[in-house]
């Protein structure tokens, strides 16, 4: 406890400016095509989770929401090794997923006590309305596998969008902190670089609310969109707390995943 401790108070966040927003995107962008496999793999394995787990009763939410949290942490540890030019390999994967089960499903329970919320607070305030019409078109209905992997994301992203815990998971993927020691250090990164990460974190948001009112095709970029969200996760927290800006230049010298040789 003592070593996380100090660990939370040397993590000193630097500022960021808005002119940084895209050279991060530019960042997180090289870091995704650099291993587009991995990042197609997992993000295939989550959509796959999520739709064979859509009905799960009073715990699809929750359900839902912690594996996205889980395959997000590995998403951002897929950007973390892209950026280095290491291996992502199957034990590793399930090492960090296990340091890191607590704090997630506290992350989930909460993310969704908060969507609950919005949603009870949305149906007070608002109106009944009818579904878009183009719900009920031919390209709508052949995409509604990808509804299950996309809703979750979304209410996940609206989560740490309103919260201002944009850099909380990164910080308990890289540095053994608690969940309360990671959420002080998150919102001393959010403090300091409070518009920059408005920007960053609202903006897709709207975007897609935005999209999701006319087409379908939200679907379909909620779920493109879910690497290069964990991308810039890694990029931003790269910058406010490792203060390095650019990727490591690329190095070809190890598969993109692997298990681990006995």
């Amino acid at each position: 406890m003592t070593q996380s401790t100090d660990m939370a108070q040397s993590l000193e966040p630097d500022t960021a400016e808005i002119s940084d927003i895209p050279e991060w995107m530019s960042e997180a962008k090289a870091l995704v095509l650099r291993r587009p496999w991995l990042f197609l793999v997992l993000t295939a394995a989550y959509v796959g989770v999520s739709w064979f787990t859509r009905d799960m009763g009073f715990l699809s939410l929750p359900l839902g929401v912690l594996i996205c949290c889980f395959f997000l942490v590995l998403l951002i540890a897929a950007a973390r090794v892209s950026d280095d030019s290491e291996r992502l390999t199957i034990v590793d994967a399930v090492a960090l997923l296990q340091r890191t089960t607590i704090p997630l499903l506290l992350i989930a329970v909460i993310s969704s006590l908060f969507v609950l919320a919005a949603l009870a607070l949305g149906s007070l305030l608002s109106p009944p309305s009818e579904p878009p019409a183009y719900t009920e078109g031919q390209m709508f209905l052949s995409l509604l596998w990808l509804a299950p992997a996309a809703v979750r994301f979304f209410f996940l992203f609206a989560a740490i969008a309103v919260s201002g815990m944009w850099l909380l998971m990164p910080l308990l993927i890289f540095h053994e902190l608690s969940l309360l020691e990671g959420a002080v250090v998150a919102r001393k990164g959010e403090q300091r670089n409070r518009l920059v990460l408005l920007i960053v974190g609202y903006a897709p948001l709207f975007t897609f609310i935005f999209m999701l009112l006319f087409s379908g095709l939200a679907l379909v970029a909620g779920v493109l969109f879910l690497p290069f969200f964990a991308a810039l996760q890694y990029v931003s927290y790269r910058h406010i707390f490792m203060r390095r800006k650019s990727n490591s230049p690329a190095r070809v010298l190890v598969s993109v995943a692997a298990t681990r040789e006995a």
